[in-house]
This record gives C-alpha cells, sequence and structure tokens, in this order.
C-alpha cells in the first residue's frame, strides 16, 4: 500500500532573520521609555480644615535612581517633600530601572492648602507629569447633571463626576410621578434583575430597562467620613421619558376632565336650584322622608303580621 505524501512548509533564513529582529524591536519599544509613567495617588482628595493632607507621587521604571520628582502647588513649588530612592533595581534589558516615590505632606490643612497639585518629572528630556486636586472643606464634591430623557427599554447608566471620595457608598432614592419614594438597592449587577439599583463598584445609577415607572427625581447621597465623624453630600436630578414617546405610558393615555364654561355651570346651578325650590326646600324634605319610611315601614310591619296569623289559623282547621 503507497504511503500518502506529506509536505511540510518550511520558513527560509532570511525570513526567520526579520521575524527575529522585529520581535526584539518590540521588545525593547516595550522595556524603553514605554514602560516609564508616572502617578500620584489620591487624584483627588477631601480633607476637613485641621486634617492633613498626604499626596503619593511615584515614577515607574525611571532610568536613573538621581532623577528628582518635584510637587508644584499650581505654578509654585513646594519644598517640604520626602523623596524615597530604593536601592535595588528591575532590570529591563540590560538597564536598571528604579521606581522613584516622593510624598507630599501638609499637616495642618487650611483653605489656603486648597488647590491643584503636580508631581513633575524629567528624564531623557521628556517630562513626566501627574495632578491632584484637593478640597479643604467637610462636603464631598461631585458633579451630577440636572436632567436627561430615556427612551422606553433603554439601558440608563448615570455616574457620578467625583473629584475626592471616588471609593465611599451612594445611597440613590428616587420619587416618582405618585410622589412616593423608593430608596434603590445598593448591590453589585446581576443579569436576571432588570430593575433599577446603584453600582457598589462604581457608585453609579444602573436602569437596564427603563420603565415608565423609573421616571421621576433622584436624589444621589455620597456618604464620607472626615475622620471618626460622618459627612453626607446630596444632589438631585431628573430622569424623564422621551417627548417623542408622548402615551405611551398608562397615565399619559388618561383623558383629562375638561373644563365646562362659566355659563353653563350657571345655567345647570340654577336648573337644580329650580328643582330644589319646587320639592319645597331640602331640609324640609328631608323631614318629610323620613316620615312617609316610618309610615311605609310601619304599615308593611302590619301586612306581614295580618298574614302570619292568617296563615296560624288556616293550619289549625
Amino acid at each position: 500500500m503507497q504511503q500518502p505524501l506529506v509536505r511540510y512548509k518550511t520558513m527560509d533564513s532570511c525570513k526567520l532573520q526579520l521575524m527575529a529582529l522585529l520581535a526584539v524591536l518590540l521588545l525593547k519599544t516595550a522595556i524603553g521609555t514605554a514602560a516609564t509613567w508616572i502617578s500620584i495617588i489620591p487624584q483627588g482628595v477631601c480633607v476637613a480644615p485641621g486634617d492633613h493632607i498626604q499626596l503619593d507621587c511615584t515614577l515607574r521604571a525611571a532610568s536613573y535612581n538621581d532623577t528628582r520628582l518635584s510637587f508644584y502647588k499650581g505654578s509654585v513649588l513646594v519644598n517640604n517633600t520626602n523623596h524615597d530612592f530604593p536601592k535595588l533595581c528591575r532590570r529591563r534589558g540590560s538597564r536598571c530601572k528604579w521606581d522613584l516615590t516622593a510624598r507630599l505632606t501638609v499637616d495642618p490643612a487650611s483653605a489656603s492648602d486648597e488647590d491643584v497639585y503636580r508631581c513633575e518629572a524629567v528624564q531623557d528630556g521628556r517630562p513626566y507629569t501627574a495632578s491632584a486636586t484637593v478640597f479643604v472643606q467637610y462636603r464631598s464634591e461631585f458633579q451630577l447633571p440636572t436632567s436627561r430623557v430615556a427612551d422606553l427599554g433603554e439601558s440608563v447608566t448615570v455616574l457620578l463626576d467625583r473629584k475626592c471620595d471616588q471609593l465611599e457608598p451612594v445611597s440613590v432614592t428616587r420619587t416618582g410621578k405618585d410622589g412616593v419614594v423608593k430608596v434603590l438597592p445598593y448591590r453589585y449587577g446581576r443579569e436576571d434583575d432588570r430593575s433599577a439599583y446603584v453600582d457598589k463598584t462604581y457608585g453609579a445609577l444602573e436602569i437596564p430597562n427603563f420603565k415608565c415607572t423609573d421616571a421621576g427625581y433622584y436624589n444621589f447621597t455620597v456618604m464620607a467620613r472626615r475622620g471618626f465623624e460622618p459627612v453626607s453630600t446630596s444632589k438631585s436630578m431628573y430622569i424623564g421619558l422621551n417627548a417623542s414617546c408622548e402615551g405611551c405610558c398608562p397615565e399619559d393615555a388618561t383623558v383629562a376632565p375638561t373644563r365646562k364654561s362659566t355659563a353653563n355651570t350657571q345655567a345647570e346651578t340654577t336648573a337644580v336650584r329650580g328643582v330644589i325650590e319646587k320639592l319645597g326646600c331640602a331640609e324640609n324634605n328631608t323631614a318629610y322622608i323620613v316620615v312617609i319610611v316610618v309610615l311605609v315601614s310601619a304599615i308593611a310591619g302590619c301586612v306581614v303580621m295580618i298574614l302570619y296569623y292568617r296563615r296560624k289559623l288556616d293550619l289549625t282547621k
């Protein structure tokens, strides 16, 4: 029996060398300047007056351990900065890379310390910058749109633009058209639940399937802490149904009562008064009606008694 012929396709040496060279270039690019970046933590902070401000800046994978990190308050250089230069380096090919860190501390904080702080470094002629916004206040700081519209069945997400307290919990209540206030559940998203809730991960309002009952005023409250003292900050917005869907909801389809003209109302009032006058005034008629009811009841009682005794006599005979 003849064996099947199997052919193998091989890559020539020239193509193999080009592929290897390309891989080396990509590796050097990933290891070089692209691996160096700067960050500041936290990017936004709210502190109470008298508390302390602490910002940590890190230049990741720096090429030189003598690279300096500088803090600026607005455009003014801040000198009270602590630097930390690790002795060990992380190898990137044949070069050493250091993670350089610096910490800015302001204690105690006052209203004049509120500003945008920048951390800067220069390496190989390339600048690196990261910034953080500091608020010296008790309340939390966030932005929220005043209103928005949605279509039926639309997936609605409202994410707070938080300037600080990014990880603090958020409470949301909805006040519907009927005036009923409902506290929305605070949980992680689930595919099997299509009702509105507040996502624990981002503190965002999620309405997976917008319905007529979802329209209303939503009140967002960020529940933060300043030291050991709880602080709540609230803002509201309105979410309504798109105007192109008028009459989509059952309550929109109800017909409003029409207003009657003043002339028709006066005519109806005059007719009712005429009927009352013919009946001899409503107050007097009430007394007559009571007397008539009593008499009718008495007569009916007598008739029933007579029929009862007559039937009893017939049975005796």
